[in-house]
């Protein structure tokens, strides 16, 4: 990590913890709970609110410098930092085998085999096996847009979301399938058409191998680059 890298990040330490020490300030009493003024949910912490907080303003201030990921809490951080970066991975499922870096991370791989849902939306009651996939879908149930395209001004809730958002602007057509080569801006749209040549016979040409949906394309194909080399 630079030195810019470590001056922006003790900045947001910072930040987190003047907020926290207000937050403790008014309070007057550790006993209190720590309700959520947005959604109604109460904490057990002070920390643990602020953190919460972070779902509602999509703000993750904790940012990995190795591949810039993003995180709402300096915990989720360095879990990514371990189960992803450093390559320590102690932790077996007894069902597949696959070795996870935490018990945590392997509780939570186990239940795709389980079929356990133990994490519940408090808002319309929808349940998921991961913790991840449940913050994911907490962010529908907000109102805050915080990602917002320069070209067209549209909120977006992550900024995964944003990115794919740019392509359309951009006119890029990265996805290319791979039976017809015809392109495509986003997986969704090649998945989309990826169907259409379900259960199609293909019209494979003898010369070159190209593939085709329609038996009068490839006569196309062979008529105008295989001419001189048909018997």
């Amino acid at each position: 990590m630079n030195s810019q890298e470590c001056t922006q990040r003790s900045k947001q330490l910072l930040k987190q913890r003047a907020k926290l020490t207000r937050l403790k300030t008014t309070e007057g009493n550790r006993s209190a709970s720590h309700k959520c003024e947005e959604c109604g949910k109460v904490l057990s912490t002070s920390y643990n609110l602020l953190i919460h907080h972070n779902i509602h303003a999509g703000v993750r201030p904790y940012t990995c410098s190795i591949c810039n990921k993003s995180f709402r809490s300096a915990s989720g951080l360095n879990r990514h930092v371990r189960d992803v970066h450093d390559g320590i991975k102690n932790f077996a499922c007894d069902i597949c085998g696959r070795h996870l870096a935490s018990r945590a991370s392997r509780d939570e791989h186990r239940r795709t085999h389980s079929g356990e849902r133990p994490h519940i939306c408090e808002t319309c009651g929808k349940s998921f096996k991961q913790k991840a996939s449940l913050h994911v879908h907490r962010l529908y149930h907000s109102q805050a847009l915080p990602y917002r395209c320069v070209l067209c001004d549209r909120g977006f809730r992550r900024k995964q979301e944003l990115d794919k958002h740019a392509i359309w602007h951009s006119g890029q057509k990265p996805y290319v399938c791979d039976i017809c080569d015809e392109r495509f801006r986003s997986k969704g749209c090649i998945t989309r058409h990826r169907r259409t040549h379900i259960n199609q016979q293909l019209h494979i040409c003898a010369i070159c191998g190209a593939k085709f949906t329609q038996e009068r394309y490839l006569k196309r194909h062979c008529g105008s680059l295989h001419t001189t080399v048909r018997t």
